[in-house]
């Protein structure tokens, strides 16, 4: 036998004596599972920072200050909100928002339900000055003492257009003459439906400011004349 013969021999025999799963390493099938590819959700990420860089936002919020109580009537009742009344606000909002809402008044804003069939319809929030009241758009001004800011305002879109909205404000306005502090209120000028709801409950233009929002920012808020 010859020695290139004999060494293919004990080759052979060495392969055929090793345990199955003892396979060289390069036999081996890599059954790892494949570790997961980040890349689409760091073009997700880049892309949305992108749009925000490039998007500006234009627009005219309103201030109103309140100046005329009215007695005004709606399918609903309007009542302040306690701790235990909040998640009656389930009806409308999700839990985040409910959340939110809790906190709110945790911080000593004051919140008010309109109940239509049990059921939430309308809610609003109430800031109490001194402190900085922000606008829709980022717009900011400054709240004195004594006075109260009506924020977060939303009216269940199937009780719309039933004067559930102005009511609740002639209701809070009235809490807030009671106290003799002044009531503000805004919103966006393109927003006529909100508008007329705010003048209904004796709520007076008293500012008009332009806004321009870049990156979630108000980088620019100035005074415009109010139109008479």
């Amino acid at each position: 036998m010859t020695v290139g013969a004999a060494r293919a021999r004990r080759k052979a025999t060495i392969m055929a004596d090793r345990p199955a799963g003892n396979k060289p390493q390069q036999d081996v099938e890599n059954t790892s599972p494949p570790r997961p590819c980040c890349a689409g959700a760091v073009l997700r990420k880049t892309l949305s920072i992108l749009r925000r860089l490039f998007t500006f936002r234009l627009g005219t919020v309103v201030i109103y200050r309140h100046v005329e109580l009215r007695s005004l009537t709606c399918p609903a009742e309007v009542r302040p909100v306690n701790e235990e009344s909040i998640e009656d606000a389930l009806a409308m909002d999700d839990a985040g928002r409910v959340e939110n809402l809790r906190r709110a008044v945790g911080r000593g804003e004051r919140a008010y339900f309109a109940y239509s069939g049990g059921k939430v319809v309308h809610r609003s929030l109430v800031q109490s000055g001194p402190g900085k009241a922000i606008c829709e758009l980022r717009v900011s001004f400054d709240l004195a003492e004594g006075e109260g800011y009506v924020h977060h305002s939303k009216t269940a879109p199937a009780m719309r257009g039933r004067g559930i909205y102005p009511a609740v404000l002639s209701r809070i306005a009235q809490d807030w003459r009671q106290r003799g502090r002044r009531l503000f209120i805004a919103t966006v000028e393109a927003n006529e439906a909100s508008m007329r709801g705010i003048e209904k409950a004796g709520f007076k233009l008293a500012r008009r400011v332009a806004s321009l929002v870049w990156f979630g920012r108000c980088i620019l808020q100035k005074d415009l004349k109010v139109k008479q």
